[in-house]
């Protein structure tokens, strides 16, 4: 039997916490930030996102869209959107940690559990109604104690490398987008305080 050489230990150790980076990078990316933008014919703008289809007509002045679980089309004047908003919100995600971050008997206090982050961007109409334009979703893994400090590690690490942001971040970066793509039919909303 040959001995293993200090290379082929370093190699090995490499490896293991390159896959780790690779799976927490994985296990922390946000969901549902699909968003596309289609230039259309008469000057508006075609959004596809992971909640439906919106179409900007600024020859009309409307806007036409169809949510993912809607077969009807429905239709606003864009006069009658007044801002853009995210509402966040929070929830035990049980499963998830049973079965892919990993549960421990720390898992019993509540301080310890992972938690879903999830934001929905939303146009606020004048009746006070809103449309859902996106929804998105990150898991936040808590640990306990040392092994908190290092999972902070290791996402520092892939936030160095682009690999890894806050849902807070990505959320206000699709805002400024949709902003953009708005103001480009001419309408200009405003950006709502997220609650």
């Amino acid at each position: 039997m040959s001995e293993v050489s200090f290379s082929e230990y370093l190699l090995i150790i490499l490896s293991l916490v390159a896959i780790n980076l690779f799976l927490t990078c994985v296990i922390h990316r946000v969901w549902g930030r699909k968003l596309r933008t289609k230039i259309i014919s008469n000057g508006g703008v075609k959004i596809s996102t992971s909640c439906g289809e919106y179409t900007l007509d600024s020859a009309r002045n409307k806007l036409v869209y169809r949510l993912r679980e809607q077969k009807q089309w429905s239709v606003l004047d864009m006069d009658s959107v007044v801002s853009i908003k995210a509402c966040r919100d929070k929830s035990p995600c049980s499963l998830i940690e049973l079965f892919i971050t990993g549960w421990n008997i720390w898992d019993f206090a509540k301080r310890y559990r992972d938690i879903m982050h999830t934001s929905s961007i939303c146009l606020t109409l004048v009746g006070g109604q809103s449309v859902e334009l996106m929804k998105l979703k990150q898991i936040e893994q808590r640990e306990w104690w040392q092994f908190q400090s290092l999972h902070d590690l290791k996402l520092s690490i892939l936030k160095v490398l682009k690999l890894y942001q806050p849902i807070n971040k990505v959320e206000q970066e699709l805002i400024v987008r949709i902003c953009y793509e708005f103001s480009a039919c001419g309408l200009v909303i405003e950006k709502a305080d997220a609650l």
